[in-house]
């Protein structure tokens, strides 16, 4: 959608009204607030995820990655880990492997703790497994390739 003045809206700019009957009360809007930061030593990367692991907990990851558009492929990635609601940030490359080539993130629907992050596969084929919010992992070398997971929306392990 673009405003009055040509530019593109963000999602923020939106404001709900009576008359077209999505919203009947301003305190009933969700609020959505936003700040620009940067991760210190990633500066290169173009390509960013966030992930939350969900209700009750401070924790956020995001999965950056640099895609060579000369090469056709993500040749960099790198794991940021925040207990703080996204105030600060840790570097977790030395938890999952230095030279790990990361791909995919996934949150557990019944277990926010549980994450699971896939390696690329033109690499290696590994999955990472997380049992405290992305604190640690343990990696599973695989004999198969992986392209994408989905959980059990109620049994973790499956």
């Amino acid at each position: 959608d673009r405003g009055s003045n040509g530019q593109r809206s963000g999602r923020s700019e939106y404001r709900w009204n009576k008359d077209d009957g999505r919203g009947n009360n301003r305190q009933d809007e969700p609020k959505l607030s936003s700040s620009t930061f940067s991760l210190t030593g990633d500066s290169a990367h173009n390509h960013a995820v966030v992930y939350w692991s969900g209700r009750n907990s401070s924790v956020i990851l995001i999965l950056t990655k640099l895609y060579d558009f000369h090469m056709g492929s993500v040749t960099e990635s790198t794991l940021w880990r925040s207990t703080d609601y996204g105030s600060t940030y840790e570097r977790m490359n030395d938890k999952v492997g230095t030279k790990t080539l990361l791909s995919y993130l996934y949150v557990c629907p019944s277990n926010q703790k549980k994450i699971m992050v896939l390696t690329d596969p033109e690499f290696e084929s590994s999955v990472l497994i997380s049992t405290d919010e992305g604190a640690s992992y343990q990696k599973y070398r695989l004999s198969f390739f992986i392209l994408s997971l989905l959980f059990h929306p109620m049994e973790e392990d499956w």
